[in-house]
């Protein structure tokens, strides 16, 4: 007899007085605990956004040998980035890095990777690069700048990149120096006029390895700008992306070393002009930290990153930072009904009770494929691709009532089998049809079907 059939004819047995408990037990029986429903935290929330990452790999580690180059594959593959600024590249020329990266990662329709270099700093785009830079007037350090030119279809303006590695530990001055000319080049190339001229409304992007370790002062300089002079078109300071780890809770820290005597700290920054781009989702990448379902998924290694590669590790050096940028004048969430700036449990509970009816008014906005009716079909693309969770990913299935990403036993099921058989008018209750009761022909058999896709343990 399968699962699905044993726990039919039990429920129907007792009358659907089994006690939940019981349920659950005979779920745990046939089960894993938890399976992964749609996208995880590392991918994109909107396909058409632009992906930036910025890292220092710590010397060529990700060029060095094998091992290397199987970390890097994996990075790749992990997080699909448009734009991968290095820095620490001493010893991996352009050509080298183009030649890996087509190797790694080919293009379609028999394209390149584009790479540039400005001192120990690598530029790697999928995309064309022009007015290429290796410093500015004033710098004590070599910069890796160019501009990207950005797919036509989906931004208008396209992004010039500055990825950086300022000097270290006590160099206070070498890093304000820095910070100073950095300052005032961007001044220069938002004006007309002087030594640089950007095209109107490019988007900026200050990135890269900052050192910001002897005080926020080079970091200030970098946002507001010099003389009272802002970098941002509409003379407004620059922004910080400040990426959380893998996109939930407060941590911030992007180098750590426990045994350098040395708190870890925030070293690394994205930088950008919000008159042009806006942060649609942005995280520090750390895999040690990572459930074991999205270890799986992204193909990670929970010691990626790490200097020494074991579990118990903590000789980061640097982390990842992944960046997902849109135009600013992006239009409103897709399945965001209520115009708060997320797609959360509230849009999603706009389908109850109304599948069937006419997309007619305000209804019209929950007809997701626009066919003039609002139906299952609509309701599953929102909880399947729009949906935000709580894991910081988008999209999951049916059966994860707490929208954390996953369904599992103890958990989700634990709740529905509390509200089995009870009215509903919220997918936390539950009801994953939509018709405003919790029951076993609907709602059940959706929340199981979704139990029994997950990996064997």
């Amino acid at each position: 007899m399968s699962p699905n059939a044993f726990l039919q004819r039990e429920i129907g047995t007792m009358n659907l007085r089994l006690q939940p408990f019981v349920i659950i037990a005979i779920l745990c029986c046939f089960y894993p605990l938890t399976t992964v429903c749609g996208q995880t935290f590392l991918d994109r929330q909107n396909e058409d956004d632009f992906r930036v990452v910025s890292y220092n790999m710590f010397w060529d580690e990700l060029f060095r040998d094998a091992e290397g180059l199987m970390e890097l594959e994996r990075l790749i593959d992990a997080v699909d980035a448009d734009v991968y600024n290095f820095q620490e590249a001493a010893e991996t020329s352009a050509a080298d890095a183009t030649a890996w990266f087509n190797a790694l990662a080919p293009l379609p329709d028999g394209r390149s990777w584009e790479v540039h270099k400005g001192r120990n700093q690598l530029i790697i785009s999928r995309h064309p690069l022009s007015m290429q830079q290796t410093n500015v007037p004033g710098g004590i350090r070599g910069i890796a700048m160019a501009l990207v030119d950005l797919p036509d279809s989906l931004f208008e303006n396209d992004l010039f990149l500055l990825n950086n590695h300022f000097p270290c530990c006590d160099n206070e001055t070498g890093r304000q120096i820095e910070a100073n000319a950095i300052a005032d080049w961007l001044q220069d190339a938002i004006t007309t006029g002087g030594n640089f001229d950007l095209p109107p409304e490019t988007a900026i992007s200050v990135l890269g390895d900052l050192n910001i370790v002897g005080g926020p002062v080079p970091l200030d300089t970098l946002i507001d700008g010099n003389n009272g002079l802002a970098p941002d078109w509409d003379g407004t300071s620059l922004v910080d992306a400040r990426p959380v780890h893998n996109a939930t809770g407060v941590d911030e820290w992007t180098w750590r070393d426990d045994g350098s005597g040395f708190p870890p700290g925030v070293l690394d920054f994205v930088l950008y002009t919000d008159s042009v781009l806006q942060v649609s989702h942005s995280y520090v990448l750390n895999p040690s930290t990572m459930l074991p379902a999205d270890l799986r998924a992204s193909g990670l290694f929970e010691t990626d990153f790490k200097l020494n590669k074991s579990a118990s590790s903590t000789r980061y050096d640097h982390l990842p930072l992944i960046v997902d940028f849109s135009p600013n004048a992006a239009s409103a969430l897709p399945g965001d009904f209520d115009a708060d700036g997320q797609v959360d449990v509230v849009d999603l509970d706009q389908y109850s009770g109304r599948i069937g009816e006419q997309a007619l008014g305000d209804l019209a906005q929950l007809d997701l494929f626009q066919d003039g009716v609002i139906d299952q079909s609509d309701a599953a693309y929102h909880y399947e691709f729009l949906i935000e969770t709580s894991n910081g990913g988008t999209g999951t299935c049916a059966g994860d009532i707490n929208l954390d990403g996953n369904v599992d036993v103890l958990s989700d099921a634990f709740t529905f089998v509390a509200n089995l058989g009870q009215p509903a008018t919220s997918w936390s209750q539950g009801d994953f049809n939509f018709d405003q009761v919790v029951d076993v022909l609907g709602d059940a058999f959706l929340l199981i079907g979704n139990l029994s896709k997950a990996d064997s343990f």
